[in-house]
């Protein structure tokens, strides 16, 4: 079995941190989610933990076929996300 981890980085978050070796362009609100979705969907683990995962990326990451996914755990607006293939 596979495992991959992952800190998305909510948008909540971007203006808490140094964030100047990242392009701006990722900084944009929900810019990264299709990057993430195309990542996860790609990756041959089994199972990913995805760390401060807001409602839009959950939503994004459901809809790609043979993913189920459940929130483990919530604080503000961003939760962990377990996914399983």
């Amino acid at each position: 079995m596979r495992y991959a981890t992952f800190n998305v980085l909510a948008d909540a978050y971007i203006g808490y941190g140094d964030y100047s070796r990242v392009e701006p362009e990722l900084l944009r609100p929900g810019a990264r989610t299709q990057k993430l979705v195309q990542l996860v969907d790609s990756l041959e683990a089994d199972v990913v933990g995805l760390q401060e995962v807001e409602e839009p990326v959950a939503l994004s990451l459901l809809a790609v076929r043979g993913l189920a996914a459940r929130r483990v755990a919530r604080s503000f607006d961003e939760a962990f996300l377990l996914i399983v293939r």
